[in-house]
């Protein structure tokens, strides 16, 4: 899974630090973890926190590639039929699944995604075969699709 953090501490001497997230987690990692050659670690630097493969990988955060991957997540869900593949496609670009229930024929489904400074929300519910997404921005509904 790839996470977004931020370097909350960072020794250049001995090449280590740590790593914090938006949920207040931290890890620690060593310059064996960094996977990024052009840009140095350093501590308030933005990151993905890649712990899918070994040894960890991490690098500066791509704000170009994560825009691109919500977008597509977000033109790809007028196409969606099926509400189990239009979650994959929020979790696929980081975001959580917080809650999902079902009463008397309706399923809502709520994921988030914190990175520093936004907040990010989708809310899926689906009644009978109809599957209706509202999409916030910092609490501003900024994507609706149905």
């Amino acid at each position: 899974m790839i996470l977004t953090g931020m370097i909350f501490q960072y020794d250049s001497t001995r090449a280590s630090g740590i790593v914090m997230f938006s949920n207040g987690e931290t890890k620690e990692f060593t310059q064996n973890d960094w996977a990024d050659a052009l840009t140095p670690a350093s501590i308030g630097l933005k990151v993905s926190y890649d712990n899918a493969i070994e040894p960890v990988q991490i690098k500066a955060f791509d704000e170009e590639k994560s825009k691109e991957l919500e977008k597509e997540a977000i033109d790809n869900l007028e196409e969606f039929t099926d509400i189990d593949a239009c979650i994959k496609s929020f979790t696929s670009t980081e975001y959580k699944l917080i809650k999902d229930e079902e009463t008397e024929g309706t399923r809502t489904i709520t994921l988030r995604h914190y990175a520093m400074g936004d907040s990010k929300e989708a809310l899926i519910t689906k009644v009978g075969s109809k599957i209706t997404v509202t999409h916030t921005l910092n609490g501003k509904a900024v994507i609706l699709s149905q």
